[in-house]
């Protein structure tokens, strides 16, 4: 070891196993992490957590909502002792919570009911950029799928580009290792792939024109880049209308130059009927000859680039409803 820290520089010092022993004594919470899984921690925190809402317990006491936030406040710090996560409660009824955007947020722990009623969901936050690599989270278990099943394409589809999925019921089995308490076995459960919704990439608000073969424009949309992700055989992304009205899904077949685009149309109840109509109308001049010239919005059209796959030449039956 000495000669292979002289090479860099570095001197080093051999402390022996007694030290060791000493470190493990004086901090044994490190041991009980790695070790066991912070067992003893998780133990003691709902042994603090439960002797503070214990006090004052009076039957005869009237709790308010301050006082039982109070309390709440009061017992999330005994749960702050994990030394990579931290915990963020929330608490609702009926629908079970949206999702949520972050930093490092990794996981998100739910205790409910899917037929309604009340939960509980726990945010686990990363404290910094090395924790995944220092305590990770892991999920290792089986899927099943039956052969030939829309299940089946669905999970062939998140392989080659990414897609979103979501498992028929009891078609998972596994184990979680979490933080915190948080993990534990898996049985008959339901697994879901849920969008990308981070990197997405730069300029993600585009502008689109569709001209005739003239250079004039004819009609016009404003879209967002919402979904972006990639496989084993490309990339996919997925554009929608500001107002709802429709969406696009791209995938582009690399290293080829191969693309596949899917238009379908997206509820946009609620949404100004001047401006659905004009993006119906927008949809109805989709079609040859022309082409359509995609910008970042807000800077010069004749900035944009040319973009053929913009003329797909609906069904008719289609295109006669954009009319209309």
């Amino acid at each position: 070891m000495q000669e292979l820290a002289a090479r860099y520089g570095l001197k080093t010092v051999w402390r022996g196993l007694s030290y060791v022993e000493q470190l493990a004594a004086k901090y044994p919470d490190v041991v009980d992490y790695y070790l066991h899984g912070g067992k003893t921690a998780v133990d003691n925190a709902y042994r603090a957590v439960a002797a503070i809402f214990a006090l004052g317990g009076d039957q005869q006491e009237t709790l308010d909502i301050p006082s039982v936030t109070a309390r709440v406040q009061a017992a999330l710090p005994a749960l702050d002792a994990d030394p990579h996560y931290r915990y963020e409660l929330r608490f609702g009824s009926d629908d079970f919570p949206p999702q949520v955007e972050r930093q490092r947020l990794v996981m998100t722990w739910v205790s409910g009911h899917s037929g309604g009623g009340p939960w509980v969901a726990v945010d686990v936050i990363a404290r910094c950029a090395a924790t995944t690599d220092e305590r990770p989270i892991t999920i290792i278990g089986q899927l099943v799928a039956e052969n030939d099943s829309d299940f089946v394409h669905e999970l062939r589809d998140f392989a080659a580009f990414g897609t979103p999925f979501t498992s028929p019921a009891g078609a998972y089995a596994g184990e979680v290792d979490a933080p915190g308490g948080l993990g534990g076995r898996l049985d008959n459960a339901r697994i879901m792939a849920l969008p990308a919704r981070e990197g997405l990439g730069a300029n993600p608000q585009l502008h689109v024109e569709i001209m005739n073969p003239d250079g004039e424009s004819l009609a016009a949309a404003d879209l967002d880049r919402v979904e972006r992700s990639h496989g084993t055989d490309g990339v996919r992304v997925v554009l929608e209308e500001v107002h709802h009205v429709f969406q696009i899904e791209d995938r582009y077949r690399l290293p080829g130059t191969s693309l596949r685009r899917t238009f379908r149309f997206a509820d946009f109840t609620g949404e100004p009927p001047a401006a659905v109509f004009s993006t119906l109308q927008f949809l109805n001049v989709c079609q040859t000859p022309n082409t359509g010239r995609i910008s970042v919005r807000h800077t010069p059209p004749e900035r944009g680039r040319i973009d053929k796959a913009w003329a797909p030449d609906f069904p008719e039956e289609w295109s006669a409803g954009c009319a209309s």
